[in-house]
């Protein structure tokens, strides 16, 4: 785990309802995309439920000074490489002037409302959860 020491607690005593996990499989599943980059997994898995977790969450992320990555997970297709944390583990001086970082996948699959349909302009506001079945 490359997260700063206090950062899961610190956030389990902010946010005791937060489901977080560390599982492999969770991690695993997070860190693997359809792109060609290689899997890469975050440190953990967040599911926030509402919009004061997410504020909450990144609140707490800003706090440590660019040690900790989000990255936004829907449904995992990732065909453009956006799961992939990629922190070089050959040389941590790329990185944060020489401290290792780490990552969080931010799982937005709480947020799957369906908003308001605007025929007229053939558009609907969707959740970041959405997916294209439910749709």
């Amino acid at each position: 785990n490359r997260l700063p020491p206090t950062f899961l607690p610190t956030l389990s005593g902010q946010l005791p309802s937060l489901k977080i996990s560390t599982n492999q499989y969770d991690l695993d599943t997070h860190g693997r995309g359809e792109s060609f980059h290689p899997p890469s997994p975050p440190d953990a898995v967040l599911y926030p439920t509402s919009m004061d977790d997410i504020s909450t969450i990144l609140d707490l992320c800003s706090d440590t000074d660019g040690l900790v990555s989000v990255i936004p997970y829907g449904v995992g297709t990732s065909l453009e490489g956006h799961l992939a944390l990629l922190i070089p583990d050959d040389d941590p001086s790329k990185i944060n002037g020489g401290r290792r970082a780490g990552g969080i996948s931010l799982n937005m699959s709480g947020f799957d409302c369906l908003g308001e349909i605007e025929e007229g302009d053939a558009s609907i506001t969707v959740g970041a959860g959405i997916t294209r079945n439910a749709l």
